[in-house]
C-alpha cells in the first residue's frame, strides 16, 4: 500500500549506509550522527554498530583569521 508506514513509531532521524565500508551517516534533528561497525565485537550480546555524535560542520573554515563580526 503506497504511503503506509512499516512501523507505527515516530521517526526521529535517518541514516545512509556506505555499502563498501558499512559506515552509516545521518541526522537526528540538527544533530549529525555517525554509525561505525563494532570491530571489537566478540560476544553476541555486544552491539553490531556504535553511534557517535559528530561535530557540526563549520560554515567558514578560514583558520580563525577573520573575526566573526
Amino acid at each position: 500500500m503506497a504511503g503506509k508506514k512499516e512501523f507505527d513509531g515516530i521517526e526521529i532521524g535517518a541514516f545512509w549506509v556506505n555499502e563498501d565500508t558499512g559506515v552509516m551517516t545521518g541526522k537526528m534533528g540538527n544533530t549529525r550522527l555517525l554509525g561505525l561497525p563494532n570491530k571489537f565485537k566478540n560476544k553476541e550480546s555486544q552491539p553490531d554498530i556504535r553511534i557517535y555524535v559528530t561535530p557540526p560542520k563549520k560554515k567558514d573554515d578560514d583558520g580563525g583569521s577573520n573575526p566573526p563580526f
